[in-house]
């Protein structure tokens, strides 16, 4: 019964990853532009898939996940603007997720063997991405208001006389969609390895995990370590395309969007942080260009009714409705 359940779902994401491949074919064709925003929108589930690792697998809330996004992306900025050889923007993106990862190691490891949780751990994400922010704003480094601009496209070193660059069109988007395969391959390895039932322990009853004499700091620092590296990862994948980067990118309004996302889409099923990323920014872009002052009143008044109408998230329905026909 358990792998027949299992062949829908893989047959459903079979077709999603082919629409995915084929489709920005046409948008190509057609508007190359739109195929810009939607290596965008991919980034963003990058993004996505690293509060979901936390929040619907260790029941943890981080509020201060842009603060890891915009931290990659600052470093990549920064080392593809400042530095000029082949591989460039491999050491930028190495770094884009080396720097977020041992803040957040930092971090975590300093709240979570305080015992801090819940609540409190929430709220002081919330006040990190928001000391970011301001830091950003303050320091010259990052460019203040305005951010840092004109930032280089992807360079590879395809030869010795050879050098691939690589910012939107066709080329960027496959390479962002290979990254979101295997971000999401690897988020799914963590859950359902013998880790993940220690994630899920954690989630269930932190308590009763402590009785039975298991540190649940040490797996929690692991997991929100990992989620800042992916976070950054997708920062610094944001640049090259977006071409610029300012300080809303890592404050506490984008986090919060972010979580929204993870919400509508379906926390606990990886799938849906990238569902839910997608359709929210798709439909701010859509809403935004109708109605320029009142679209965050109805994107907020849509939310308020798919999460009272769908509380698992959409995934999360879609998939207990497929359990439920299967059993």
């Amino acid at each position: 019964m358990k792998e027949r359940s299992k062949k829908p779902v893989l047959g459903i994401l079979g077709i999603i990853a082919f629409l995915l491949f084929l489709i920005p074919i046409g948008f190509y064709l057609s508007n190359p532009l739109i195929l810009d925003e939607v290596s965008l929108l991919l980034i963003y589930g990058i993004f996505a898939l690293s509060i979901d690792l936390l929040w619907g697998y260790m029941g943890i809330l981080s509020f201060g996940q842009a603060a890891f996004f915009g931290l990659g992306a600052y470093t990549m900025a920064w080392v593809t603007k400042g530095l000029y050889f082949a591989n460039v923007s491999m050491l930028g993106i190495l770094l884009g997720i080396m720097v977020p990862m041992a803040i957040g190691f930092v971090l975590s490891l300093s709240l979570f063997f305080s015992r801090i949780r819940g609540m409190y751990f929430t709220i002081i994400t919330l006040a990190f991405a928001a000391i970011a922010e301001n830091i950003a704003v303050a320091q010259p480094i990052f460019g203040g208001y305005d951010g840092l601009f004109d930032i280089p496209p992807i360079r590879v070193s395809l030869s010795k006389n050879l050098i691939g660059s690589f910012s939107g069109g066709l080329p960027y988007y496959y390479i962002v969609l290979s990254m979101l395969f295997l971000v999401y391959m690897v988020c799914r390895r963590i859950v359902n390895s013998p880790l993940g039932m220690i994630f899920a322990s954690i989630n269930f009853n932190e308590e009763r995990a402590e009785s039975f004499g298991l540190n649940t700091a040490i797996p929690k620092t692991l997991a929100f370590t990992v989620a800042a590296g992916i976070a950054g990862f997708a920062g610094a994948l944001y640049v090259p395309e977006a071409g610029l980067i300012c300080y809303q990118d890592m404050g506490v309004v984008f986090s919060t969007q972010a979580v929204i996302w993870v919400a509508l889409g379906g926390r606990g099923t990886l799938i849906g942080a990238i569902v839910g990323a997608i359709l929210v920014k798709t439909l701010s872009y859509i809403l935004s260009d109708i109605m320029a002052t009142y679209w965050l009143g109805v994107l907020g008044l849509l939310f308020i009714l798919c999460v009272t109408l769908f509380p698992e998230g959409i995934m999360g329905w879609a998939l207990k409705r497929h359990r439920r026909r299967m059993s």
